[in-house]
């Protein structure tokens, strides 16, 4: 009975709010879109910096299993094996991933900047008299 109530929450939430993220809306004449602008910007930073910590991070992770692999007993030999393989494999899948976030961004002519879009703004709908 909750999950029902939820999925109606989260679907409620999602069709009023989404579309004034993704600032598909056109938005009400006087409604500022400053404070959706900012958090666009912080999300984009934040993100823009998360990537490179965790691909960081994974390489820290693969030159911890080859160490283990170096100097570990024969115990360890497998599991830094397979750590190193997965290892190797998230590392080429976020490498792979960024490098075509960056291409299809090459082709589709959008630019790396930190300011989203401006909505366009529509004049307002006369009255219908009757």
């Amino acid at each position: 009975m909750f999950k029902k109530f939820s999925l109606a929450g989260a679907g409620a939430f999602s069709s009023l709010v989404l579309p004034v993220l993704a600032l598909a809306a056109p938005t009400p004449t006087g409604v500022s879109t400053t404070y959706i602008n900012s958090i666009l910007n912080a999300v984009e930073s934040t993100l823009k910096a998360l990537v490179p910590l965790l691909i960081s991070i994974a390489f820290v992770i693969l030159l911890i299993y080859i160490v283990r692999y170096i100097w570990g007993g024969a115990d360890g030999k497998d599991a830094s094996r397979s750590g190193i393989v997965w290892s190797i494999i998230a590392l080429a899948v976020m490498l792979s991933i960024w490098g075509l976030v960056g291409l299809v961004q090459n082709i589709a002519g959008v630019s790396n900047s930190s300011t989203p879009a401006t909505p366009p703004t529509l004049p307002p709908v006369p009255a219908i008299q009757s």
